[in-house]
């Protein structure tokens, strides 16, 4: 997690107070040895008018609040954590359906923009991740070179995957249509 320098030294919940010194540094709580905290004890959880900036260029309504490791926004709601654009989402459009997730279109996690999120099912918000190396054309592309005769081996090695996962395909287990 990256620190942020806490430059006015002032509470960052909007109170006005002056914000404690931290007595450690702490890469988890985002505190350097002797600067100020971003929050006085308590307040971090205190809602802010609009808990999000607007990024003019990107049009993501990035999270300025908690966040996760992976940058995910969260908020304290009802005693526990929840994710930040599951709530926006949710306030501006309506429950998410049953079995389906949002997939952040924009690609950018702290982005709570419900225009930026689509309710799709967990496998698909899995295959359109950023680390992914297949998609459905891909898909079909290996299933005509299997076709063709290639073997598991070289397939995989153009697609840079395994054997296992070209069988898998083969065998219609995954990346169906």
């Amino acid at each position: 997690m990256e620190s942020e320098i806490n430059n006015s030294g002032l509470c960052q919940c909007g109170c006005g107070k002056i914000a404690p010194l931290a007595p450690q540094t702490s890469a988890i709580s985002g505190w350097i040895y002797g600067q100020p905290m971003k929050f006085i004890r308590g307040h971090n959880g205190r809602k802010k008018e609009i808990p999000y900036k607007i990024d003019s260029v990107s049009d993501c309504w990035n999270w300025v609040m908690g966040k996760t490791r992976n940058g995910y926004g969260r908020r304290w709601v009802n005693g526990k954590h929840a994710m930040a654009h599951r709530i926006i989402y949710e306030q501006l459009k309506g429950p998410i359906p049953e079995g389906l997730s949002l997939d952040h279109l924009c690609r950018n996690p702290s982005c709570v923009n419900p225009n930026h999120l689509e309710s799709v099912t967990h496998t698909e918000n899995v295959r359109r991740g950023a680390n992914t190396k297949l998609n459905m054309q891909k898909a079909n592309e290996i299933i005509e070179l299997l076709k063709q005769g290639k073997s598991l081996r070289s397939i995989a090695k153009i697609y840079g995957v395994s054997p296992k996962i070209i069988l898998l395909i083969k065998q219609r287990k995954i990346w169906k249509k």
